[in-house]
């Protein structure tokens, strides 16, 4: 499973990481070392933040103004 961590470290740093494939990867490692909280954080960004909106982090809350 170590290898599969420093993959991931190593994809995360690139600056063409592809996002949606780092989170599932993370899912993956998230679930076989059994952290359930980092995997609830995964499955929110994969998924969105809806079943629990007043627990939307704030770098996901945008204001803005329709013009």
């Amino acid at each position: 499973m170590g290898g599969l961590v420093l993959d991931l470290q190593q994809e995360v740093l690139k600056p063409d990481c592809d996002v949606l494939n780092a989170l599932i990867k993370a899912h993956f490692i998230a679930v076989k070392l059994q952290l359930p909280g980092f995997d609830h954080w995964v499955c929110s960004e994969l998924n969105g933040y809806s079943e629990e909106p007043e627990k939307i982090p704030h770098y996901r809350e945008i204001r803005g103004a329709l013009k």
